[in-house]
């Protein structure tokens, strides 16, 4: 394939005291057939909801950022052996209606990697970490969202909102065949919460089983999980769709 490439996307997301709606542009270059380096640029307005209260003022965001992502993977959809390490960068210039103009930094890091154990059984491990720094203190917009089907499994989407967040992730998985699996997952966490019941670092925890099968736009994984308050009974189940549409 050509080694560069172009992307662009269009956002909206409607939360609890806000709107958040924005356009993206990025470009991306292969320099080897396992790396890749991209930039982007974006631009994001918050807007006021009159449905609740305003938790987030009248914001203009223009963001520019950086990502390089290493991966040895033997397959994206069934990886057996191999690891992916991937570091991301962006910076913000934020202009608020209700104070001075600010900027912030957001990063974000991770690692991945797969070891056969037989013919069938497979054992991943995944770190991650990801959080902001300003000056300012965050708003809900700006905050780390942790928990669910991308994160920490067994909470529900987004539990937590966070300045920096570190997690982890164990699987155990048996190929069925056909493009399927069944895994066993454990997932855990420290997250610097700003809520004002919480002091510093808290800690987070999740387990459960999942299964994973081939369709005809990608793959999807279907996982039940709970978190260490959970009884069997309070569990939930997140629903993941990877591919092409």
């Amino acid at each position: 394939g050509q080694p560069f490439h172009g992307s662009a996307g269009v956002t909206f997301e409607q939360r609890p005291g806000y709107v958040e709606a924005g356009i993206d542009g990025g470009l991306g270059y292969r320099p080897a057939a396992d790396t890749e380096v991209s930039v982007a640029v974006e631009r994001t307005s918050v807007r006021p909801d009159s449905v609740g209260g305003p938790t987030v003022g009248r914001q203009s965001i223009w963001s520019v950022g950086a990502e390089i992502e290493w991966d040895t993977r033997d397959s994206r959809r069934l990886p057996r052996t191999g690891w992916s390490v991937t570091a991301a960068g962006m910076w913000d210039r934020v202009s608020d209606a209700a104070a001075s103009d600010f900027a912030r930094l957001r990063y974000r890091l991770g690692l991945e990697t797969y070891r056969p154990l037989n013919r069938r059984t497979v054992v991943s491990v995944r770190l991650q970490g990801e959080g902001l720094f300003q000056d300012e203190s965050p708003g809900p917009n700006a905050l780390v969202r942790v928990g669910g089907a991308q994160t920490i499994r067994g909470y529900v989407e987004e539990h937590f909102l966070v300045e920096h967040a570190l997690w982890s992730s164990v699987q155990l998985m048996r190929d069925l065949g056909r493009g399927a699996r069944v895994y066993l997952f454990g997932d855990s966490g420290v997250l610097k919460s700003i809520r004002s019941s919480d002091t510093g670092w808290v800690k987070a925890m999740g387990y459960g089983v999942g299964l994973q099968s081939q369709v005809r736009t990608g793959t999807m994984m279907v996982e039940y999980g709970l978190s260490k308050d959970d009884s069997p009974g309070q569990g939930k189940i997140h629903v993941k769709m990877i591919g092409a549409f």
